[in-house]
């Protein structure tokens, strides 16, 4: 299901969402936590790039383990390749538990903890945004680190 599509890996078509996404919604939930203000302005497409970031983090590693499947397969992995792919693989899994616990902090916090134009407690408010905030850069930092591997991955294959 997650293998090809039209001929091309899956796993090429979807990474470019996360990339965008996962960044993105990483640093609308920074904004949203620091920035009370653009809190209304925020909420909804902060849920929405959250949801998007986390959907395709989960196809990219679904799609990911059948590539690599099929590149195994063809059995033309030397050593030094398959180290990079084995970091790639698990950067990619802390990408996509990151991207899922941003929507899951989200959620807590938009729709709960920290809504626009209202304030449960100091230290509920303070304690959330904190959360959001570390999260977010979190989320930032995998998706980097998972790109960045995956990158060098492919290009050791292709050199």
């Amino acid at each position: 299901m997650f293998d090809t599509f039209l001929g091309l890996p899956v796993h090429i078509l979807v990474i470019h969402a996360v990339v965008v996404l996962g960044p993105l919604a990483g640093l609308t939930a920074v904004a949203y936590a620091l920035r009370p203000g653009w809190r209304l302005v925020l909420r909804w497409p902060l849920a929405a790039l959250a949801a998007m970031a986390a959907a395709s983090s989960w196809v990219a590693v679904l799609s990911g383990e059948e590539l690599q499947l099929r590149v195994f397969a063809a059995g033309a992995v030397s050593p030094e390749q398959n180290a990079l792919i084995q970091a790639h693989t698990a950067n990619g899994s802390y990408a996509r538990w990151a991207c899922l616990t941003l929507l899951a902090a989200t959620l807590v916090a938009a729709l709960w903890a920290i809504p626009p134009g209202r304030s449960r407690a100091p230290v509920l408010d303070w304690t959330a945004a904190l959360a959001l905030v570390g999260v977010g850069l979190w989320t930032v930092v995998q998706v980097v680190l998972a790109g960045h591997s995956g990158s060098e991955a492919v290009w050791l294959l292709t050199v």
